[in-house]
């Protein structure tokens, strides 16, 4: 268990694996109980329109368990992500970061996202993401288009990856405090967006093609 700040690390930017140059602020630190074990629970983001300029729209919370499904997404920047967070709890969170990434029959992540996670305290006395609203208080995984896959993403199961860690550096390693991988199904979401996803997120899609309606892909395929 982590006591005590860490040094000085370098915030995510908007897109996804990239890091920008200030602190996390540390508006909570230790939360909980320092003499019991940490815990966790994943959560991700859903609906709700997003303005292209803040980031920020009408969204909604709910947990995300093992075998559910995760919403795909069309954000401000390019592809599709899924909004993912967390929920913890007896852990100190100030300086900490956000990863997230679903990972291919390989093991292969498909594409990480690491950003300052922004806590703040629920009703509970867990700490959670600050707003539903912003997707900035989330991983923002990316899902598709993503080249050499081994099955298309929307509609078949992949393992999704959550970790509470440190920035990292050459000079210091990333430490993981708390990490959890389930199995979801990813889904177009969006009516609006549903075709441009579904092509996306076909596993033969090359940037810049132009996809015919597919037939039903039957049901979902996971790793064997």
């Amino acid at each position: 268990m982590r006591l005590s700040p860490l040094l000085a690390i370098v915030l995510a930017a908007c897109s996804g694996g990239s890091e920008t140059d200030a602190d996390p602020a540390c508006a909570i630190p230790f939360v909980g109980d320092p003499n019991a074990e940490p815990e966790l629970e994943l959560v991700v983001r859903e609906g709700g329109d997003i303005d292209p300029n803040t980031g920020v729209g009408s969204g909604t919370m709910r947990v995300l368990a093992d075998g559910d499904m995760l919403p795909i997404v069309k954000p401000p920047q390019l592809g599709k992500v899924a909004f993912v967070g967390m929920r913890v709890n007896n852990i100190d969170v100030c300086q900490t970061y956000i990863k997230a990434y679903l990972s291919d029959c390989d093991g292969r992540p498909v594409a990480i996202d690491k950003r300052p996670a922004r806590f703040r305290i629920a009703e509970d006395g867990w700490a959670e993401p600050q707003d539903a609203d912003s997707i900035s208080n989330f991983a923002n995984p990316q899902t598709c288009p993503v080249p050499g896959l081994s099955r298309d993403v929307n509609g078949n199961w992949y393992e999704l990856t959550v970790a509470l860690v440190s920035q990292g550096s050459a000079a210091e390693p990333e430490v993981t405090y708390l990490e959890r991988t389930i199995t979801v199904l990813p889904y177009c979401s969006e009516p609006a967006n549903f075709a441009e996803c579904e092509c996306e997120c076909d596993k033969d899609y090359r940037l810049g093609q132009t996809c015919e309606p597919e037939d039903d892909a039957g049901p979902p395929v996971g790793c064997e």
